[in-house]
């Protein structure tokens, strides 16, 4: 592995433990939801990293098994992104709250970070 990739996961964990030190930060007056948020983003970062074993697939990967992964994903990126907007949609009309958003920005940044990591490890293999 170079040296870049190093210090690139390097920073990742950096970036984790920011996230699971936000995570406890995030309360909002509720006892117990900081657990709550440590496994939004442990979801995040897992969901990053599946997302991020489908995108590049190792070349001597079976070509069906690629495309079956492309399909599945795009069918549970399909679903999970309606029911997303229809969450949203309602939370917006509802009120969002502070929690909510900060909820919300850890599972995307842990997301962000799976997929991100995943992919650059992928590529130095490749390479």
């Amino acid at each position: 592995m170079t040296t870049g990739v190093m210090i690139g996961y390097g920073l990742a964990v950096v970036v984790f433990i920011a996230l699971l030190v936000a995570a406890f930060k995030i309360e909002d007056g509720e006892k117990g939801k900081a657990w709550f948020n440590i496994v939004f983003v442990l979801g995040g970062g897992l969901s990053g990293w599946t997302a991020g074993l489908l995108a590049i697939p190792f070349p001597d990967l079976p070509q069906k098994l690629t495309d079956l992964g492309a399909l599945s994903t795009a069918l549970v990126g399909g679903v999970i992104g309606t029911k997303l907007i229809d969450a949203l949609t309602k939370k917006i009309e509802s009120g969002l709250d502070r929690a909510f958003i900060g909820t919300s920005a850890l599972f995307l940044t842990a997301f962000l970070l799976g997929g991100l990591s995943t992919v650059i490890w992928r590529l130095s293999k490749i390479s």
